[in-house]
């Protein structure tokens, strides 16, 4: 995520659909968060972003602050539409958390994600209770203007609830367990230290054995957008390793990568995946082995913009490492105090992607990163 520092403040255009009005569709978005109360921070006040806009990597969990903009606009196929006046007031503003994707590939619904994710012009899919305290439902689709803003910010403006909102769906039956939420408020702004990002980190170096790597001009464009990649065909018993000094996993609480799936589709099916193992390494020892298969993908992006082969984003919060339940979410660097395999936080050195089985697993990884 980033820091308020880091954020730059620039008003962008845009514009926005809505979705919800099934009720439960909200609670289905591709970062995994399941169940939304409306009393958490932002409630249903969320919104999906498209997986080619350029903050898309990194957005779950990320807020943008959206105004509704008097525009004419058009959609992917050409169409002109006048909104020049269906905002209900343009200097009123909400904060919508990402939670979802609007992919520009998507069979199920092609048409219409091909007029509105595509990437001729950046757009939010937002839910229904937002998008009204914008504007009239019976607009459809609104220009936007838009900015990122860390979580906790407040409007100077902000639009208030309409008196006929959408009716909201009871939460009577959903339980009282409360999901522990990796968002902002409850892990500060936290830097993503990458490992690899278009090239291996310079305090980081290669300990594979029983593997191939690919080199940086063979990998290049095989990474997410066209950029590079970290490649491998990983052989039986071989692993592509990740070694740095002593102290890297201090005050950090999760792995993130991206493994390329090729031509899967948006939601493809877990054969696509590289059927290899992930497991951390100190100067005492091997941490807990894990399959990729063990968590379930959260973010999703294409190659390039109406390409159909992806990149899938998998999360392993470090406790996992430790034994702790691999559908638990965690969000603090303390509930990995213990370390693992022996080891403390600060003797951990290594990471691994394993090939414990036979045959070869050929493996592309992008933007690997401790957070």
């Amino acid at each position: 995520m980033k820091s308020s520092s880091e954020l730059d403040w620039k008003w962008r255009t845009g514009r926005a659909t809505y979705y919800g009005t099934d009720d439960w569709s909200i609670h289905k978005g591709s970062c995994g968060y399941g169940a939304l109360w409306r009393d958490e921070p932002h409630g249903w006040d969320v919104a999906a972003m498209t997986d080619y806009h350029p903050d898309y990597a990194d957005s779950c969990g990320s807020c943008y602050e959206v105004a509704c903009d008097s525009l004419k606009i058009q959609d992917n196929y050409g169409a002109k539409l006048d909104r020049t006046y269906s905002c209900y007031d343009s200097s009123q503003s909400v904060v919508l958390r990402i939670t979802d994707t609007c992919p520009c590939t998507y069979p199920a619904n092609a048409y219409s994600n091909k007029r509105w994710c595509c990437n001729d012009m950046d757009h939010f899919d937002v839910s229904v209770w937002a998008f009204e305290k914008l504007a009239d439902k019976k607009w459809g689709v609104i220009g936007i203007k838009y900015r990122r803003v860390p979580c906790d910010y407040q409007p100077q403006n902000v639009a208030p609830a309409v008196s006929n909102a959408s009716p909201f769906p009871s939460e009577a039956n959903w339980g009282q367990d409360r999901p522990r939420r990796d968002w902002p408020e409850y892990t500060g702004q936290r830097d993503r230290d990458f490992i690899f990002d278009n090239s291996l980190d310079n305090n980081w170096w290669d300990a594979s054995w029983n593997t191939w790597l690919q080199s940086p001009k063979d990998a290049k464009e095989s990474g997410m957008r066209k950029g590079q990649a970290l490649c491998a065909n990983i052989k039986s018993q071989g692993a592509l390793a990740l070694k740095t000094n002593p102290g890297a996993f201090q005050n950090k609480y999760k792995l993130e990568f991206w493994v390329y799936v090729g031509v899967s589709g948006w939601e493809g099916t877990s054969a696509t995946v590289p059927d290899i193992k992930i497991s951390l390494r100190g100067t005492k020892g091997q941490c807990n082995v894990l399959k990729i298969y063990d968590v379930k993908p959260d973010a999703f992006e294409p190659t390039c913009n109406y390409c159909a082969d992806y990149f899938w984003r998998f999360t392993f919060y470090l406790p996992y490492f430790n034994g702790e339940w691999s559908h638990s979410t965690f969000n603090d660097p303390s509930q990995f105090a213990s370390g693992c395999g022996g080891n403390t936080v600060w003797d951990i050195n290594q990471i691994e992607f394993r090939n414990d089985w036979g045959g070869d697993k050929w493996v592309c990884l992008d933007r690997i990163a401790l957070v």
